[in-house]
């Protein structure tokens, strides 16, 4: 009795491995690309912005979501990570000049399932 019962488990377990590897193959994760505006703000809206992409960048470390990349824009240019950095590295950041608004509507003509983060000062 007990070796089928050891087999039984054996198999469920299995069973229950395999329909987890086929739900994630079948069922991908939501996928989107953060663009974050650098114009200037003062320091308590900047940590509320790196507060809002923590929340993604959490989700994406849970892998509730997944992030294909990063966008730092200003007006002096822009910069792309195909890997997105940490929320520390974010709210190290230091906002300045005027905020992007052409670059950003391009961007979100360009680019699907993409999240503007801009200060709300």
């Amino acid at each position: 009795m007990p070796a089928r019962l050891i087999i039984g488990l054996l198999l469920s377990w299995g069973v229950m491995g395999v329909a987890g590897v086929a739900l994630r193959v079948l069922v991908p994760l939501p996928s989107i690309a953060i663009a974050i505006s650098r114009g200037y703000c003062p320091p308590q809206a900047w940590q509320a912005l790196s507060d809002r992409y923590g929340s993604f960048y959490s989700a994406h470390q849970q892998r509730q979501l997944q992030i294909r990349r990063v966008y730092l824009i200003s007006d002096l240019g822009e910069e792309q990570f195909d890997s997105p950095p940490t929320t520390a590295e974010i709210s190290q950041l230091r906002p300045f000049g005027r905020s992007p608004e052409e670059k950003l509507t391009a961007l979100s003509q360009q680019e699907t399932g993409l999240e503007i983060l801009r200060c709300q000062s």
